[in-house]
């Protein structure tokens, strides 16, 4: 049995590619360059450029007749001049025209226009450079160059500017991660010391009510026990007596003869009377015998 493949349905054709790039135009004039685009930065802005534009973006930094970079230092004054309508910087020696007013040959549409560079030339032409086309494309070189070692210094300072605030920051983060390591202690120590204080005082109370229930318990047991002896006492026995009585021993009588009006008055008011402690008798003797008739010797008398 013969397996016959799938079929397969044709693929689209790929799309011809473009016949220019943006890697080979002018980010300035938009002309397509197929060599000597520089990169620049202009303004904090990084740009692929060409070389008229790379010059006439960049007046002070060259002589428009020589092409001489100045690289920061241009001529001094005396020996410059400058152009009326823009911020270059001619050799005294290199300007053909009155001094005033002086128009550069960048600013010059005649001057200007007569310079013709390689990209300028037709495809057909045989690819050549004159001197001071070339004195251009070296200049142009030599401001890219600076411009770009100037973003490189940016960059880094940026850089550096970028570590010290991370580093910075992750010091911070640190330090607010042990502050709230702190607190989670500090919370946690509050925390058992609250349960802690709370199982005291369940203990406390527990403790306090066991001992109060105790102490109630000995009251109405005392309570219950002399209610017992009372009843017990005031119950008469099998010989008529009360349990008081039985316990009180018999009074033994004195002889007739030993007793004294005074005694025997005294013992009638012992009876009748309740039996009075022996500190209050004696008391009571001493203030009867002080009030009593008997004459004391005065203090002439003796003498």
């Amino acid at each position: 049995m013969n397996h016959q493949p799938p079929p397969t349905t044709p693929r689209p054709p790929l799309p011809p590619p473009s016949p220019t790039t943006t890697t080979g135009d002018c980010g300035n004039c938009g002309a397509h360059v197929a060599t000597f685009l520089f990169n620049v930065r202009l303004r904090g802005i990084h740009r692929r450029l060409c070389t008229k534009c790379v010059l006439k973006l960049h007046p002070s930094s060259f002589c428009p007749v020589c092409f001489a970079f100045y690289d920061s230092n241009p001529p001094h004054p005396s020996k410059r001049q400058a152009c009326s309508q823009c911020s270059s910087f001619t050799h005294s020696h290199c300007a053909t025209s009155p001094p005033s007013p002086y128009l550069c040959r960048l600013c010059s549409p005649s001057s200007y226009s007569s310079i013709t560079l390689m990209n300028d030339m037709p495809s057909s032409s045989p690819k050549r450079i004159d001197d001071k086309s070339a004195a251009m494309v070296l200049c142009a070189a030599k401001i890219a160059s600076s411009s770009m070692a100037k973003a490189v210094t940016v960059a880094r300072n940026e850089a550096e500017k970028k570590v010290r605030d991370a580093a910075l920051a992750r010091k911070k983060a640190r330090e607010a991660l042990e502050r709230v390591g702190v607190l989670i202690t500090k919370i946690s120590n509050q925390n058992n010391n609250n349960n802690k204080n709370n199982n005291n005082k369940d203990g406390g109370s527990v403790v306090q009510a066991s001992g109060s229930e105790s102490f109630f318990n000995a009251v109405a047991k005392k309570e219950s026990l002399s209610q017992d002896f009372i009843n017990t006492s005031q119950t008469p026995n099998k010989q008529g007596l009360f349990a008081n009585e039985k316990c009180k021993p018999a009074a033994t009588p004195k002889p007739n003869s030993q007793l004294t009006p005074e005694a025997d008055e005294k013992s009638s008011d012992s009876e009748e009377t309740p039996k009075r402690p022996a500190a209050i008798n004696l008391i009571r003797g001493s203030i009867f015998d002080f009030d009593s008739n008997e004459e004391y010797p005065e203090a002439g008398d003796e003498a």
